[in-house]
């Protein structure tokens, strides 16, 4: 039951007051709203591109808007009313196009933006001539470089209203100093914001526990002893994994051996990390980063990543709360969001049919989803 945008009650044997529109859906499933923690809605790489820094060169900051607007639509009607967009946005086109569904110009779920990403050097670009470092990154990235400028870029975001602060870390090339990043996390929890760290090998992912992150995104690379101390820290997985079909998609494109055993032995490390931090007692959260020209659209993307959970051994019970009350934990919207139950906001969705079996369908006919189209039905979203 819900009265004045919040569910009033919950059960079998609800007594409609008069006057009340009564929704009769026998055969639906309704869950919270989907929650969507790694996007990047104003970007988009080519299949065969190599560089994320093609799109900001060759697309004006207006078309990247209009195109995002698109973007935000196809998350509402696949089911997500909430999304965290984590940069490669040039410099805060995110909160444009947050502003934009806030005061109701164009439709799509709420955002929670993190800005430019605050890094090292060259940000996350790849095989760029030297010269050019400095201009295209700083097109896209806040690029630190001491610890009173990692202060300072904190505060910036925060004057530009962020609701997140992303860092990135990688590897193979040097990142941020270790001073740094703890500088970064210390300003950002004293404006009441978290960090999380685009992270990917072992190393790299544990100095960023060790600085204070609250989250860690794609996580690929993780031994047993950083997913330990991750769960002791309470800091939580973004798994950015993707479906056997979009695999086979991707490697198809590039011209590489794509039957679904290939995949799905790529795919195994994986499955095996996610196994193991669940094990741990790591929270996993769910989050697609979506920005490849997929033959899907971003929120069918999405609802994918949601599939290949289940695809890796998780239950459905468990790959819908990485999308919905431990995403909703990892805002801090916990019992606000990201559940059903009274005093919360009616932030529902409904979906055709009966959602486990929509899943294990999917997992088992991947082979067959181009050809029969959507498995997963448009959602209706009421709030």
């Amino acid at each position: 039951m819900i009265e004045g945008g919040k569910i009033k009650a919950v059960g079998p044997q609800l007594k409609a007051p008069e006057g009340a529109r009564i929704l009769d859906l026998p055969n639906a499933t309704v869950t919270p709203g989907l929650i969507d923690m790694h996007t990047h809605l104003l970007t988009l790489q080519g299949l065969h591109s190599e560089n994320l820094a093609v799109d900001g060169l060759i697309n004006s900051p207006e078309r990247r808007v209009l195109r995002a607007a698109g973007f935000a639509q196809s998350y509402l009607d696949a089911g997500f009313t909430t999304i965290r967009d984590l940069g490669n946005s040039g410099y805060y086109l995110d909160r444009e196009v947050s502003s934009a569904i806030g005061r109701g110009y164009i439709p799509g779920p709420r955002m929670i933006c993190s800005g430019p990403i605050i890094s090292a050097i060259d940000g996350q670009f790849y095989q760029l001539p030297f010269k050019d470092y400095d201009r295209i990154t700083a097109a896209e990235y806040r690029v630190v470089k001491s610890v009173d400028d990692a202060i300072l870029a904190v505060k910036e975001h925060v004057n530009h209203s962020a609701g997140v602060i992303k860092i990135a870390s990688w590897g193979e090339r040097l990142g941020l100093s270790k001073a740094e990043t703890e500088a970064i996390v210390k300003t950002a929890h004293e404006y009441h914001l978290t960090v999380t760290a685009h992270a990917n090998f072992d190393g790299v992912i544990r100095d960023a526990v060790l600085a204070g992150v609250d989250g860690v995104e794609h996580g690929y690379d993780i031994s047993d002893s950083t997913l330990a101390l991750m769960a002791k820290r309470k800091v939580y997985l973004v798994p950015t994994d993707v479906s056997i079909r979009q695999g086979i998609e991707m490697m198809k494109a590039r011209n590489m051996p794509a039957d679904s055993a290939t995949v799905k032995a790529e795919l195994q490390p994986l499955g095996d990390r996610l196994r193991r931090a669940q094990k741990a007692g790591v929270m996993i959260v769910g989050g697609s980063d979506a920005y490849i020209e997929l033959s899907v659209t971003r929120g069918d993307y999405a609802k994918e990543t949601i599939a290949s959970y289940v695809e890796q051994g998780f239950s459905v019970k468990d790959a819908l709360r990485t999308s919905t009350w431990n995403a909703a934990k990892a805002l801090g919207q916990e019992g606000r969001t990201g559940v059903i139950k009274p005093g919360v906001a009616a932030d529902i969705v409904i979906f055709n049919g009966d959602l486990e079996k929509t899943f294990r369908k999917y997992c088992s006919m991947y082979m067959q989803y181009l050809k029969t189209g959507r498995l997963f039905l448009k959602a209706n979203n009421f709030f």
